[in-house]
C-alpha cells in the first residue's frame, strides 16, 4: 500500500494519485517508461472517472453501433497517451457502493455494521482500481467497437465545471472533429480529486469553468 504524504490516506500499490485528496503520489516520467520493459508496451492508467453522457454524446458514441444500449453510463480512462471512453457501470463508483454498504450495514448492525460496510466498500473499490490497472487498452479498443479512443494530440481542450454544491459537474472533451459532454457520477471525488488530477495529466488544455 502507498500512503499519501498530504492526507495520510492508504492507496493501492502503484497508485499515481491519492484516491482521497488527489495529491500526486508518484512521478512516472517518460524516461522511466522508455527504460522499463513492463511499462514500455503498456499504457499507464493515470485516472478513471465514472460519468454519464448527455443525449447528443450518446448519439455520437453509438453512431456506428448496431442496436446500441440505452445505458448512458460511461467510464473515462485517462492514460499517458489517450482518453478511452468505455462502457460504465452502476457499481463502478465508490460513493455509490460506499453509500449502499454503509446504509445496509447501519440498518442491520448499527455502528459496527456501518463500519464493516464502509470497509467492505473501500476494499471493493481498491480491488476495482487494481483490476483497471491491468487493462490492456489497445486490446480493449480493438475488441470492443463501442470504445472510443481520443489521442492526447487530438484534444483541443477539456472544459471542467468548477465544483458547486447541489449542482452536477460537467466535463466536455473538445477535439478537432467532435465534442463529448459528460456529467460526473462522483461529486465528492470530482471536487477533491478530479479537478486536480485531470489538469495534471493534460496540462494547459484543461480549462476550469467559473
Amino acid at each position: 500500500m502507498v500512503f499519501c504524504n498530504n492526507c495520510g490516506n492508504e492507496n493501492i500499490d502503484n497508485a499515481i494519485y491519492c484516491s482521497e485528496c488527489g495529491e500526486k503520489l508518484q512521478n512516472i516520467s517518460q524516461d522511466q517508461i522508455e527504460t522499463n520493459e513492463e511499462l514500455l508496451d503498456k499504457e499507464i492508467l493515470l485516472e478513471l472517472m465514472h460519468v454519464s453522457n448527455d443525449a447528443n454524446t450518446h448519439k455520437l458514441l453509438n453512431r456506428d453501433i448496431p442496436n446500441p444500449s440505452r445505458d448512458a453510463k460511461r467510464s473515462l480512462y485517462f492514460t499517458n497517451e489517450n482518453i478511452y471512453i468505455g462502457k460504465g457501470t452502476a457499481l463502478g463508483n465508490y460513493e455509490m457502493v460506499g453509500s449502499m454498504a454503509d446504509t445496509a450495514g447501519w440498518m442491520t448492525g448499527g455502528l459496527s455494521g456501518y463500519l464493516i460496510g464502509k470497509k467492505a466498500a473501500k476494499k471493493y473499490y481498491s480491488d476495482l482500481e487494481q483490476k483497471n490497472k491491468q487493462i490492456n487498452f489497445k486490446e480493449l479498443a480493438a475488441k470492443d467497437p463501442s470504445v472510443r479512443v481520443i489521442p492526447h494530440s487530438d484534444i483541443i481542450n477539456v472544459i471542467m465545471d468548477k465544483p458547486k454544491t447541489l449542482r452536477p459537474s460537467y466535463i466536455t472533451i473538445k477535439t478537432s472533429t467532435e465534442d463529448y459532454r459528460f456529467v460526473s457520477q462522483e461529486p465528492k471525488k470530482y471536487k477533491k480529486q478530479f479537478i486536480k488530477t485531470i489538469p495534471a495529466i493534460l496540462g494547459d488544455r484543461v480549462i476550469i469553468g467559473k
